[in-house]
């Protein structure tokens, strides 16, 4: 079974948008996470940041391969991360 990045009028379904929404939310926890680590100063803090971002990049992983299994595009992946996402015109 393959599935299309868009439905007949040209959107993404509501399971791809779905794990867009999901990569963005990821990507900005772990953008979060990092700068956590960046100012965390006790070794028990430190430990917990590592295991927090390690926790966030099997996620967004996960979600990574989602996507590319329903056919969505790299660039639209990018686009919606950084909230520009709109499809090209065919």
């Amino acid at each position: 079974m393959t599935f299309r990045s868009r439905t007949r009028s040209g959107k993404l379904t509501q399971e791809q948008q779905d794990i867009l929404t999901m990569l963005s939310q990821v990507s900005h926890e772990l953008r979060a996470a990092r700068n956590e680590f960046n100012l965390a100063t006790e070794p028990e803090l430190v430990e917990a940041c590592v295991y927090k971002i390690n926790a966030l990049q099997a996620q967004y992983a996960y979600y990574s391969r989602l996507a590319k299994h329903l056919e969505v595009s790299q660039d639209f992946r990018q686009q919606q991360a950084f909230g520009r996402a709109l499809l090209p015109p065919d």
